[in-house]
Order: structure tokens, then C-alpha cells, then sequence
């Protein structure tokens, strides 16, 4: 048995973006979300 062979491992993070001044969401949230949601599939 060697255990340093990698194992499955399923992570699950979910963020919520806001901002207070607009009230909800800004371009900038979601140039951020789309750019969060490009990394996690690398």
C-alpha cells in the first residue's frame, strides 16, 4: 500500500458576490464570478 498514490478528492465552495453600493450585483462582480468559474475548471 503506498499512500502518497493520490486519491478522488471533491471540493465544493460556493461564493457569494455583492456589492453594497449598487445594491446587488456590479460589472465587477461579475467579471470576478466569470473569472472564479474559469479557474475552477483548470
Amino acid at each position: 500500500f503506498n499512500s502518497l498514490l493520490p486519491l478522488p478528492l471533491f471540493v465544493q465552495v460556493q461564493i457569494t458576490l455583492s456589492t453594497h453600493d449598487c445594491g446587488g450585483l456590479s460589472q465587477r462582480d461579475i467579471t470576478l464570478a466569470t473569472f472564479i468559474d474559469q479557474a475552477s475548471l483548470m
